[in-house]
């Protein structure tokens, strides 16, 4: 899985249940010690990045199973509560590192 912080709030998304990639994902408010489920990501991913960029989570790469390695990126909006496609990096990327600096993604590895 991965996680990223995002208005104080620890955004849990993707994994691997020991069967299959996962696109589920959750929140953790440490104000009430609760998560809760939020919509899930469009792509199933294992071994992705997360990073939180311009007031959205953004989820990065990752292993989709099958011998898939994803180039595929999302962001989830908390506002709406939904996951929209982002332009996909020119390569997969499984196990790779993200990061946000001064509005724009960085993504090394993988």
């Amino acid at each position: 899985c991965a996680a990223a912080v995002l208005d104080g709030q620890l955004y849990v998304v993707g994994g691997y249940d020991g069967n299959e990639a996962l696109s589920s994902a959750e929140v953790y408010n440490p104000t009430t010690k609760c998560w809760s489920i939020i919509t899930n990501m469009n792509h199933k991913r294992s071994s992705c990045a997360a990073v939180s960029l311009c007031g959205k989570v953004i989820v990065v790469g990752g292993y989709g199973g099958q011998g898939k390695y994803l180039a595929e990126c999302e962001a989830y909006n908390p506002t709406t509560r939904q996951w929209s496609s982002i332009p996909s990096m020119q390569t997969g990327r499984s196990g790779c590192a993200a990061v946000g600096v001064d509005g724009t993604l960085y993504v090394m590895g993988g």
